[in-house]
Order: structure tokens, then sequence, then C-alpha cells
């Protein structure tokens, strides 16, 4: 396995896992500040990856196509050794969204604020609404526009309408998330036990007591403003989780 960095000057952030690093075939279109791209992962060519957009195979594998588009403070990650992620070509992720040990063939739209669960496998050119969660190991037909806790096909979806999906979500900024990816690294812990861990790409402010154990993970947000924030031992904040 080759260990292929992006051609831009210091994002996205690429590290191993288990001495594996993530392969890139072919150069990032666009990556922002925060955006990471870890261990066992293999990306297509010309993905953009927004502010705080975090892909993690530390376990399992994560393989993506071409032309890939993930959101601000959005995920793709795996289920431990159990259960990789993949992602098909021209797939748009909006912000904030999670996809998750399951499959999303080509050309699908995941719109901002979508959970998209283990084993779960969503259809060629499908749109998921916003705010939608796709149930672990539930199918959603190709073609079809997806809503709902659980997510259902409610109807088919036009090429055009699906054209105009993959341009809002890929057009789409949010300011806020821009803002802070100016203070990456800013958060300092005021106290923070031996074996605690903080990502290199945590953004925040305030004061914060790490106890032993505990771990903010890629892309975290934290404002502990006033008494500030305590993780006790062991406590586990993952991927672009906001306090």
């Amino acid at each position: 396995m080759q260990r292929t960095m992006s051609t831009t000057p210091a994002w996205p952030l690429i590290l191993p896992f288990e001495a594996v690093w993530p392969v890139l075939h072919g150069p990032v279109h666009l990556a922002e500040p925060g955006s990471a791209v870890l261990g066992r992962v293999t990306m297509g060519a010309g993905a953009t990856l927004r502010p705080h957009a975090v892909l993690r195979g530390d376990g399992h594998v994560v393989v993506v196509g071409d032309d890939f588009h993930l959101g601000e403070h959005a995920t793709v990650h795996i289920a431990h050794d159990l259960f990789g992620t993949s992602v098909g070509h021209r797939v748009s992720v909006g912000a904030n969204s999670i996809v998750h040990a399951c499959t999303v063939e080509d050309d699908c739209v995941i719109q901002p604020g979508v959970a998209v669960l283990d084993g779960s496998r969503i259809g060629k050119g499908c749109v998921v609404a916003a705010g939608s969660v796709v149930f672990g190991r539930s199918e959603l037909p190709a073609g079809h526009w997806c809503e709902g806790v659980p997510a259902v096909a409610l109807r088919p979806v036009s090429p055009a309408e699906l054209r105009l999906e993959h341009e809002r979500v890929r057009q789409a900024a949010s300011p806020a998330v821009a803002s802070a990816a100016q203070v990456l690294g800013s958060l300092l812990p005021q106290r923070r036990a031996p074996r605690a861990y903080v990502a290199s790409t945590v953004a925040g402010s305030g004061p914060v007591d790490m106890a032993e154990a505990s771990s903010l993970w890629f892309g975290c947000t934290v404002q502990a403003a006033g008494p500030g924030l305590s993780l006790a031992a062991g406590c586990n904040v993952q991927d672009n989780s906001v306090i």
C-alpha cells in the first residue's frame, strides 16, 4: 500500500492507523482547514473536503470513489474491525451528516444533518433528505427521494432534480464553521491526565479538565465558557461532536 499525500500544503491532515496510511488515487480538488483522512481509507480523485470533514478508517476500511464531496463537520467512519464503509462515485454528503459502516452507491445525495447507520445500503441516485436517519440494515431503492426517521422511499427522483440537489449540497457554506476552523488547535486543556487525548483538529476555547483516558476526537468543537468542561475518566467524545 502506497502512502500518498495531498497536493495542498497542510490539508487534509493525513495520519496512519497501525502503520497503514490512507491511499489517495489522484489529487484532492479542495481540502479546507480541519479536514482529515485517517487510517485505512482509499479515496478516489477530485474529492472536496470542507472544514472539519473527517474520514476515519481506524479498524475496518473506508473506500470512496471519485468526485466525492464531504460537507462541513461531516464524518465517514466504520464500526471497529467489524464493518467497513463503501461510498461510490459522485456522492455528495452535506454538513453535519454521518455515514457509518454502510454502503452508499454512485450519484447519491445525502443532505445536511443525516445519519446513515450500520449495515444499511442506499441505492444509486438516491436523495436522503435533511435530518433523516437511515436505520441500520435497511435498504433504500435506487433513484428515490428518501426521508424520515426511519428514512423511507417516498417518490422517484428525476435526473434534473438529482443534479440540482448535488449543486445545493456542494455550494452550501457555513460561516460559523469557517470561523471555527481558524482557531484549530486553540483548545488547550487546563488540566490533562497523562493518557488523555486531544486530536489536532479540535477547535474551541475555555477551561477544560480531562481525566485519565478521556478523549476529544477529530473535528470536535468545544466552547467551554464560564465554569468550563470536565471530561470524566474514559469519556470518549467522537468526531465532529459540538459541546
